[in-house]
C-alpha cells in the first residue's frame, strides 16, 4: 500500500515538474489570443444564485441564448458557466474575472442593472471569493482562453 502511494507521489511530481512550465509557456504564448490564464495569476470568482419568477425554465434557457453572446464581451470576464436547477428552481452562474475591478465594473453596467432590476429573478445572491492559484495549479485550475 505504501509503495503505491510512493509511485503515485513520484508520477505526480514528475507530472508537475513537467507541467508546470508547458502551462506556464501555454500562457505566456498565447496570452490574449488563446491558451491559458497563467497557473500563478490570482483570478476572482463570484458565484450568483436565484431563483426564476413567473418565468419558465424553457423561456429562460432561450433567453439565455440570446444573453451569451453579449456577456462574452464584458471586459474581464474571463468565463462564466450557467447554472440550471429546475426540481429547485435555482439558477445562476459561476463567473470568472481577471480582476475585482473587472467584476465592479460590470456591476455598475447598464446590463447588470437590467439584470438586477428584472422582477423574473427572485432572491439574487452573489458571493466572491479570491483564488488560492498554488493548489488551484495542482488540481487543474487553469482556465481555457479561446483564440
Amino acid at each position: 500500500m505504501h509503495s503505491t502511494r510512493r509511485w503515485f507521489a513520484t508520477i505526480a511530481s514528475a507530472f508537475c515538474v513537467v507541467a508546470a512550465p508547458a502551462l506556464a509557456w501555454a500562457a505566456e504564448e498565447h496570452g490574449g489570443g488563446g491558451g491559458l490564464i497563467s497557473i500563478d495569476k490570482s483570478l476572482i470568482i463570484q458565484v450568483v444564485n436565484f431563483n426564476l419568477k413567473d418565468l419558465s425554465d424553457a423561456d429562460y434557457r432561450s433567453a439565455c441564448d440570446g444573453f451569451a453572446p453579449e456577456l462574452a464581451r464584458v471586459p474581464g470576464l474571463v468565463s462564466k458557466v450557467w447554472l440550471a436547477d429546475a426540481a429547485s428552481n435555482t439558477y445562476g452562474g459561476v463567473y470568472t474575472w481577471v480582476d475585482r475591478q473587472s467584476l465592479e465594473a460590470f456591476a455598475r453596467s447598464d446590463f447588470f442593472a437590467a439584470f438586477a432590476s428584472n422582477p423574473s429573478f427572485a432572491n439574487i445572491t452573489s458571493s466572491v471569493f479570491d483564488t488560492l492559484p498554488g493548489p488551484s495549479a495542482v488540481t487543474r485550475g487553469s482556465i481555457p482562453v479561446a483564440a
